[in-house]
């Protein structure tokens, strides 16, 4: 049986990986027009599945995941954050532009939401 202390931080890793991945790493130049350009959807998604698989990798190399599956749980999510981004982002640039502040933190934060509820029910049938 897996301990409550292991998922607790199994769950964290997943949610700081997604945080490196989707903004700390992610360029202005893709973050502002993947919204209109497949291409910089595509090299967000990419970029994304890439380095969450790092981030996952030194969580493996930690003792906090195992290592059986990390590719397939990045490709996955890689593919699963670029389809959420697809739609969300049309949203939110949208609201952004015509300065519905409030409407765009509601996509913003619906569109975080989504992807930590795929994050981490994908980790469940990957992994557990």
């Amino acid at each position: 049986m897996i301990e409550i202390k292991q998922v607790i931080l199994q769950i964290i890793l997943i949610l700081f990986a997604h945080f490196i991945a989707d903004f700390v790493i992610q360029e202005r130049k893709i973050a502002e027009t993947k919204h209109k350009s497949f291409k910089s959807l595509s090299l967000h998604a990419l970029h994304y599945m890439l380095w969450f698989f790092a981030v996952m990798v030194i969580g493996w190399l930690f003792g906090i995941v195992e290592q059986h599956n990390l590719g397939i749980y990045a490709l996955a999510n890689g593919i699963l954050h670029g389809f959420v981004d697809y739609f969300t982002s049309k949203l939110y640039f949208r609201y952004h532009k015509a300065k519905k502040m409030k409407q765009y933190f509601i996509t913003l934060g619906a569109d975080q939401l989504m992807h930590a509820i795929i994050l981490i029910i994908s980790f469940y049938f990957i992994y557990l």
